[in-house]
């Protein structure tokens, strides 16, 4: 019996979640929000995962949670340029000057230049005065995308992220995950190894 235990414990485990909004980036909240790990099933909390970098209060969307500390310090670390995709929706009209800015680096809090981004204008709704805007960025800047479109003059008022690395959001329902297959954890594992910067 303490053997299943130990082994239970040392089992890593690897969860792709669609978060929705309202819910904390973390395992324990001490102003008792409800957290990522609020949202898996009592079975699955047993493991110990934790958020694999983190997703802001009201940004939604994919995030992985494991307890594998290994993937987890490769996937964080800067010098991988994990690539994470997202839809932006923001206030006022995006243009095409404003798509280069966001390619070329913008510079946020701190007189922080971000790297080069890929930026791709989806959608422009003239009378509700917003547009959407496809991001892709390889740091993780703490509220980057949003940070980068505000210095920019146009607030985000919803952002998603819909791919990290290989991985999107196919499948899953906003507030639910599913286990990552043992492919998909080593080809995390070999995209590590091969897009260190």
């Amino acid at each position: 019996m303490i053997e299943d235990k130990v082994l239970e414990k040392e089992k890593h485990v690897y969860y792709l979640m669609n978060k929705p909004t309202g819910v904390v980036t973390t395992v324990k909240d001490e102003k008792n929000r409800k957290t990522v790990v609020d949202l898996l099933d009592e079975v699955d909390k047993r493991y110990r995962v934790f958020p694999v970098g983190r997703l802001d209060f009201d940004t939604a969307g994919l995030l992985l949670l494991t307890n594998d500390g290994n993937l987890n310090y490769f996937l964080t670390k800067p010098d991988f340029g994990v690539r994470k995709t997202y839809l932006a929706r923001v206030e006022g009209l995006v243009n095409k000057h404003i798509i280069r800015q966001l390619k070329a680096g913008v510079r946020i809090e701190n007189n922080y230049l971000t790297k080069k981004a890929e930026a791709r204008l989806e959608e422009v709704k003239v009378k509700e005065n917003s547009s959407l805007v496809r991001i892709t960025i390889t740091e993780g800047k703490n509220r980057q995308v949003r940070q980068m479109f505000e210095a920019l003059g146009y607030p985000v008022k919803n952002l998603t992220r819909v791919e990290y690395d290989f991985l999107t959001l196919d499948g899953v329902q906003r507030g639910s995950y599913r286990e990552l297959s043992i492919h998909e954890v080593k080809k995390l594992y070999a995209h590590t190894k091969k897009t260190k910067i």
